[in-house]
């Protein structure tokens, strides 16, 4: 499935109210791209806080890898 098929599938299947949700949170976006990188930024720090301590020096580990 190429790009234009999908973009297909997914024009089909969105209904009007998602198709406002995707155009304002583009906008969001373009005017205030610092209210996006803190939203993001907070919710990964939230999510990283909320997993068991295995789990944190799993993803560590991982983020590790990615220094060599």
């Amino acid at each position: 499935m190429n790009s234009d098929d999908a973009m297909k599938v997914i024009g089909a299947g969105i209904s009007f109210k998602g198709r406002v949700c995707i155009a304002i949170s583009g906008l969001i976006c373009l005017f205030f791209p610092g209210f996006v990188f803190i939203t993001f930024s907070k919710s990964v720090v939230e999510a990283y806080e909320k997993l068991p301590i295995r789990d944190r020096r799993t993803v560590l580990s991982i983020l590790d890898g990615f220094n060599d």
